[in-house]
């Protein structure tokens, strides 16, 4: 089989990047709502069919019915944003068939990072993911997480910190 495309290689490590940054925040506002959820007053609930005065007992039923749910929502959401597993399978599939189509020699540890090195990476830091600033050229730093976290030796690879 031919080898991987370099350009294919660094837009699904860029995606793979870029997916992780949409995600990372996202229990942040589900804790949100919990908390708001908490925080309901007595003032704003009335009985059922909207007369009469606030009454603490339709606020503390509203509490009960979303808390315990919304509450679950966060704690999913939060293992999610924590965890790397989702994408280990597509991590190393594409890793695989680098190294398993590589043309060179060598482990595959020296197969992959050979590849991976000779990568002209748009992305260029942190701050310019885009890659449209002047600098070093480095691999995506959630890319190294997730190769990392995949089982793949990444410590030669380029990046940020270099």
């Amino acid at each position: 089989m031919a080898q991987l495309n370099k350009d294919l290689y660094e837009k699904i490590a860029r995606y793979f990047d870029k997916s992780r940054e949409a995600i990372a925040g996202a229990d942040i506002y589900i804790l949100e709502a919990v908390e708001a959820i908490v925080d309901i007053t007595t003032s704003n609930y009335v009985p059922g069919d909207g007369s009469g005065s606030p009454d603490a007992t339709e606020a503390v039923n509203v509490e009960v019915a979303l808390l315990n749910l919304v509450n679950a929502s966060y704690s999913s959401v939060k293992a999610l944003v924590g965890s790397t597993t989702p994408y280990l399978e597509g991590v190393r599939a594409v890793n695989n068939y680098v190294i398993n189509n590589a043309t060179t020699t060598g482990t595959s540890v020296e197969k992959l990072t050979a590849y991976v090195n000779s990568i002209n990476w748009k992305y260029t830091s942190l701050d310019d993911p885009s890659g449209s600033a002047e600098g070093t050229n480095v691999v995506p730093p959630y890319w190294i997480i997730l190769c990392t976290a995949a089982g793949y030796d990444t410590s030669s690879w380029r990046t940020v910190e270099e």
